[in-house]
């Protein structure tokens, strides 16, 4: 049984990391099998098709995604290292798998209901509990005012990935490196509740 597990992760882990690499569209499961070091019969076995297991990336984006909103919660954390804790993680899932982002968010998906499910996800408990925290950083209790900044500052995140095709080199190079994420972060905080809140 564990030898199995450890195959399939090992399939949904190269298909992953060739999403990452190459794009959506560029993914064959030849490619999958040689970089699994599978044969593609076991492909098949594990996942019955490449549609199949193209939804499991989905599933694991999203899982990545919503596990990203946990530290939300976590009142051992300050309101804004909470916040900033929250779009580092986001930001990281977003960079490490952008074509998979836009997938999601664009819900060009072949029919999967996994974007459905992410936003369902956000409708009912993610988007709270952003608002949760613009409320104690701000004491805003207004809920159109809170959800209007959460969207804000997740758009704020998201657009240089969804829109990294747009912009140019360097700007590209500057939102998308990872070093420079949190440099971003504190700066967007700072823009909008000011330095050291």
């Amino acid at each position: 049984m564990d030898n199995e597990s450890s195959t399939r992760e090992k399939i949904l882990d190269a298909a992953m990391e060739l999403i990452s690499k190459e794009g959506f569209d560029g993914i064959t499961v030849r490619k999958i099998a040689a970089m699994a070091d599978v044969n593609i019969a076991l492909i098949n076995y594990y996942y019955g098709s490449k549609e199949n297991l193209l939804n499991e990336t989905l599933k694991t984006l999203v899982a990545i995604l919503q596990k990203s909103f946990n530290v939300l919660t976590d009142e051992n954390l300050s309101a804004r290292e909470r916040l900033k804790i929250f779009l580092m993680r986001y930001a990281i899932g977003l960079r490490k798998y952008p074509d998979l982002v836009h997938r999601v968010i664009t819900q060009d998906t072949f029919g999967f209901a996994t974007p459905y499910d992410f936003a369902s996800f956000l409708q009912h408990m993610g988007i709270n509990r952003v608002m949760d925290i613009m409320r104690e950083l701000t004491g805003i209790t207004d809920p159109s005012v809170q959800r209007m900044m959460s969207m804000q500052l997740l758009g704020a995140m998201a657009f240089p990935i969804l829109a990294r095709p747009l912009l140019y080199d360097d700007i590209k190079d500057e939102f998308l490196a990872s070093g420079s994420y949190e440099e971003y972060i504190d700066f967007l905080l700072d823009r909008y509740f000011g330095s050291g809140q």
